[in-house]
């Protein structure tokens, strides 16, 4: 069987196109079955521009990965605990905003590996 992130990311290889609903407003586990029947493949949940707390995040996260959506959270800050967190919850990977430097970057890649 294969996850919902490797099929995501060859259907993307393949130039076949993916839909991705962006969430900052719902707060319940309903949007991924919301996005699942309406033909989504993922779900990004944003945390740079919502309210929406890390735990409510994880529910999403584990709710989109449940029905076979992939899920990518946007993160506010390039903080290794929050990362950490949010991948261990349930996430498939993380949006980070504002990398301008390769050195940012190789400290991100550094804490999505665990």
């Amino acid at each position: 069987m294969t996850s919902a992130p490797a099929a995501m990311l060859g259907a993307l290889r393949d130039g076949v196109p993916q839909l991705m609903l962006g969430v900052r407003i719902s707060r319940t586990t309903d949007i991924a079955r919301i996005a699942r029947s309406a033909g989504f493949h993922c779900l990004m949940i944003d945390l740079e521009h919502s309210s929406m707390t890390v735990d409510t995040a994880v529910a999403l996260a584990a709710a989109a990965g449940d029905l076979g959506l992939t899920s990518l959270v946007r993160v506010p800050e390039h903080e290794y605990g929050m990362i950490g967190r949010l991948l261990d919850g349930g996430a498939h990977g993380v949006i980070a905003p504002r990398v301008e430097t390769a050195e940012q970057a190789r400290r991100l890649v550094e804490a999505c590996r665990f």
